[in-house]
């Protein structure tokens, strides 16, 4: 698994699809990214299959799993276990922990536990990468 994180607009997607293209030059792989700012992506997880699987906006879908009232610790445990079962996943995340705390209690839960399921990711993860303006830096 390999995280890339970073700000909103900072062009994460096209780093990593760029990224993996100049690194297969001699063949064509067949790139699947499951957006979780789309309506459809929980059908689209079960249809993991493909060369390299990029799982982006993951924390649309810890919003999505707090808004359908799912405890917070559940959350930790289903995604995980997701990507648990899609080893070689890309996860790519928004960075949320910056700026102004917001005033909504959902928000700040939603925030928090955005924040504490990266933790977790960048522990487990083989690659972590921070993208700001649409360049990558290496965190491990």
């Amino acid at each position: 698994m390999e995280l890339y994180i970073g700000g909103f607009a900072q062009g994460k997607l096209e780093y990593v699809k760029r990224r993996y293209n100049e690194n297969q030059k001699t063949e064509k792989l067949f790139v699947k990214v499951i957006d979780c700012a789309d309506s459809h992506y929980k059908k689209m997880l079960l249809e993991t299959e493909c060369d390299v699987l990029i799982l982006n906006h993951l924390h649309l879908w810890v919003r999505d799993l707090l808004d359908e009232g799912m405890e917070e610790e559940k959350i930790q445990t289903t995604i995980l276990s997701w990507i648990k079962s899609n080893p070689d996943v890309i996860v790519i995340c928004d960075e949320l922990g910056n700026g102004i705390v917001p005033i909504k209690k959902q928000e700040r839960i939603w925030r928090e536990q955005t924040g504490r399921l990266m933790i977790e990711l960048a522990k487990q993860a083989e690659r972590v990468e921070r993208i700001l303006c649409g360049l990558g830096q290496r965190l491990k």
